[in-house]
């Protein structure tokens, strides 16, 4: 079971399964490495290139797609800026399939003080400006040019208006949660501006 232990959430070994009461290890491949990326520092990464990379080798790509979404939106609600290719992982099960990593490496990093950056973004995404329109319409694009076969856009863009009914509710599961309240009229604003940018998306 997940504790708490000095203010962090420490979860048990996703990477590890008992089966017949013989401990089986799980395979973990980080975005990095299903992205074919070998230096970091060199080579610049794009969701759009790690949920092309997800389509190649998860078993159920819509899903997937989604988590990862809402995965992103909560690291910028969260001030979670160290989103690189190392904190997301996809896990090879005992069955052959493959499907998204549990969240792990997960904090305010808005915090640091070495003014850590945002490392992974949007295609269109600009510094503190977020058009979810473009966002999509761009994520679209990039996906038909690497024959990803999804065309379900209204059924994301419905799962994302609905996702802003519970950034609303993320300063009072914050609260609930233990954070200090100086952390959450931090993020407040954020939160806020966020939800109000689901809201505005339109049908495609």
């Amino acid at each position: 079971m997940p504790r708490f232990l000095d203010g962090a959430l420490l979860i048990p070994r996703f990477d590890r399964q008992f089966i017949g009461g013989v401990e089986v290890r799980l395979g973990v491949e980080s975005l990095y490495s299903i992205t074919g990326v070998i230096d970091s520092a060199m080579s610049a990464v794009r969701h759009h290139d790690v949920l092309i990379a997800l389509a190649g080798c998860t078993s159920n790509f819509e899903p997937e797609l989604l988590e990862y979404v809402h995965r992103d939106l909560l690291n910028i609600a969260l001030g979670n800026r160290d989103n690189h290719g190392r904190n997301g992982a996809v896990l090879k099960m005992t069955d052959g399939t493959m499907r998204l990593a549990p969240l792990y490496d997960f904090g305010p990093s808005f915090l640091d003080g070495r003014a850590i950056a945002r490392v992974i973004r949007w295609d269109g995404e600009e510094p503190g400006s977020r058009d979810w329109n473009r966002i999509i319409a761009n994520l679209a694009t990039r996906l038909e040019e690497a024959q990803v076969p999804f065309r379900n856009w209204r059924w994301l863009e419905d799962r994302l208006r609905a996702f802003a009914v519970k950034l609303d509710g993320l300063p009072a599961v914050m609260s609930e949660c233990g954070v200090a309240s100086g952390i959450i009229q931090q993020r407040r604003h954020e939160i806020e501006s966020l939800a109000d940018e689901l809201r505005a998306l339109k049908d495609r």
